[in-house]
């Protein structure tokens, strides 16, 4: 048949090569890379002269209250640091792992009293608040881990804050099992309301460094 004669004669057609545009007519990448963003969210992360200096400052302190409190003093103070080192192996910013640390390590040490008070079968009056606390310390935590923003500092302040005016106001009752115990615990929320406030202003100037950096196109 003609028709199909002159559809098949003859060699295949050329396949056609893509157009490059000319490189002057190329999109402009911004020179702010992912890795570049990656590199300054690294050096956030690393401790500087400040971090030296607060932690010669700890451990001056650990010493004077060591020789005054003894285990009072000891046994919250490694749960603490047990905290902000798991935290910290888990790529959170260190004044976020600070903030979460000190609020878990204190938890965990009053849940060692409720738990030793459970096993000797000694009354424990305050175990429906402290399981109330625990709640909000876990929701606190698992948040501050999945956002590190500003919002979870604030919230984390408000807590420490109420659980400062609740351990001050309830002082002589705590004081009758254990008066250092008791003014151990206004140190810790204090130091926590502390870094809280450090964690604030830190994360509001990351975040208006991630606002004020170009987008990568």
């Amino acid at each position: 048949m003609p028709e199909l004669a002159a559809a098949v004669s003859g060699p295949p057609p050329l396949p056609q090569r893509p157009v490059v545009p000319p490189a002057t007519a190329r999109r402009h990448v911004p020179p702010l890379s992912p890795e570049y963003r990656q590199g300054v969210q690294t050096e956030d992360k690393q401790r500087g002269w400040t971090g030296t200096i607060g932690v010669v400052g700890i451990a001056v302190f650990s010493v004077v209250m060591a020789k005054s409190l003894g285990g009072v003093y000891w046994m919250p103070v490694l749960l603490m640091a047990l905290s902000v080192w798991a935290l910290t192996k888990a790529k959170m910013r260190d004044y976020i792992a600070w903030m979460l640390g000190v609020l878990v390590g204190q938890t965990l040490w009053m849940a060692i009293g409720h738990v030793t008070l459970f096993t000797t079968d000694k009354p424990d009056p305050e175990l429906f608040t402290f399981l109330f606390d625990l709640c909000i310390v876990i929701g606190l935590t698992v948040w501050g881990m999945r956002a590190q923003s500003v919002a979870v500092c604030v919230c984390v302040l408000l807590y420490q804050t109420i659980a400062l005016g609740a351990n001050v106001v309830l002082f002589d009752e705590f004081a009758k099992a254990s008066a250092a115990a008791a003014g151990m615990h206004i140190v810790l929320r204090a130091l926590g309301i502390g870094l809280a406030i450090y964690a604030i202003v830190k994360a509001s100037r990351h975040k208006r460094k991630e606002e004020a950096a170009p987008l990568v196109v």
